[in-house]
């Protein structure tokens, strides 16, 4: 019988454990089979990413969700001089299940697409659809550079996976982190950029994917200590939405909670938060690929989080692969926003100079404002293929608000 509380999958570790990781400060005391530390509590220079992925039948109010978590040392420039790996290391995962009768049985890790470790689980946190229950478990492995065939900057995947779900079909996530490899071997990157990048897959929907230009907001020696960055100010965050075979959307949310607020998903309008400060930033037709401006002068000093979310949507419900990264705020008194560390893969451009934050612009007209909400609240109830009563009674009751009935 599974239990569905939280839990530690045990696999057999090295009997010597070196990794040389150009990280500068002391050590840290950590749990024997996690050095990096505990998601989401990293021990520097590791730093702390999730992946999540959904699936949801088209009349389904509450998705299935599986995740992905670790603590895990990114690699934090394109040559290995702040941080590399050139030892054995065990590590832990997070596995994560929220709503989803589904049979995790295998997680894995390999170098690119080449298995390196495949633990067998037997997890599953409900037996039914619509349950709405959460469950955690931790899982072992060991993180081996030898196993690559070169040295230089390696896309490490890791893999939770549900061969046949409460519907018939196979679902999975992958976590993508950049770890740069000081193995002994020629050096062959196979990155150009060390972008985190978050995977899921489903069955007929192909992958959801995005990847962030997260380390380019660490300040690199000064940040070694650090498990996620400080920024201010607007923030030009550089997001890559991709692939996908359907009617497609992208959406970045701040500082939510879907399993507190499930239902926050398809009610949420682009700039009005929920009940528990949570967000829609944008939520875009198509997959973008730009920069968007993260404007952070109106946020408290503190850690947020950023969700950035690929949608795919057809007949038989909509598929998404999300990507949650840490951000600490401080604005204020704060020195000189954090330079982004240089592209080695591209000639250096001229320095930009810091541009002195702006007063924040005037309020938008509301009558205005609540036009542009009944835009989007029209286009995601068709693209979703929503309740056309229940998107006709959100629409109403955001006129209301605006002329003040």
């Amino acid at each position: 019988m599974r239990n569905p509380c939280l839990s530690r999958i045990w696999t057999p570790l090295a009997l010597a454990a070196a990794v040389a990781l150009a990280a500068g400060p002391a050590a840290h005391a950590a749990d024997a089979h996690a050095p990096f530390g505990l998601y989401p509590d990293c021990i520097a220079p590791a730093i702390p990413i999730e992946v999540h992925s959904w699936f949801g039948e088209p009349a389904e109010a509450h998705p299935r969700h599986m995740h992905m978590a670790a603590c895990l040392p990114n690699a934090r420039d394109m040559d290995g001089r702040l941080v590399s790996v050139s030892g054995r290391e065990p590590f832990s995962v997070r596995v994560t299940s929220f709503n989803n009768p589904g049979v995790i049985t295998s997680a894995r890790w390999s170098w690119e697409s080449d298995i390196k470790e495949k633990v067998p689980v037997d997890l599953q946190c409900q037996s039914g659809p619509m349950e709405l229950r959460e469950c955690h478990w931790w899982v072992d492995m060991t993180l081996d550079p030898a196993l690559s065939d070169s040295s230089g900057l390696h896309e490490l995947r890791l893999t939770p996976n549900i061969p046949k779900n409460d519907l018939g079909n196979r679902q999975f996530a992958t976590l993508n982190y950049q770890i740069y490899l000081k193995n002994g071997k020629a050096e062959n990157s196979y990155r150009s950029r060390p972008d985190p990048i978050g995977r899921s897959w489903y069955t007929g929907f192909d992958y959801a994917n995005v990847s962030v230009n997260y380390m380019d907001f660490f300040r690199g020696e000064a940040d070694l200590t650090k498990t996620m960055p400080t920024v201010s100010g607007v923030v030009p965050l550089r997001i890559r939405h991709q692939r996908g075979t359907r009617s497609l959307r992208s959406q970045l949310w701040q500082d939510v909670n879907f399993h507190r607020t499930p239902e926050f998903w398809k009610e949420a309008v682009v700039g009005v938060p929920n009940s528990e400060g949570g967000v829609l930033l944008y939520s875009r037709p198509g997959l973008f690929d730009g920069t968007y401006q993260w404007d952070t002068r109106g946020l408290a000093n503190g850690v947020h989080v950023l969700y950035f979310e690929t949608v795919d949507t057809g007949p038989t419900g909509f598929h998404a692969g999300a990507l949650k990264l840490f951000f600490r705020v401080q604005n204020g008194s704060q020195a000189a926003p954090p330079a982004p560390l240089p592209d080695h893969s591209h000639p250096a451009p001229a320095p930009v100079p810091v541009p002195v934050p702006r007063p924040a612009p005037p309020a938008p007209d509301p009558l205005l404002q609540a036009l542009g909400d009944v835009q989007t609240i029209s286009r995601e109830a068709l693209d979703r293929q929503q309740d056309p009563a229940a998107a006709l009674r959100r629409i109403l009751e955001r006129a209301r608000t605006a002329l003040g009935l």
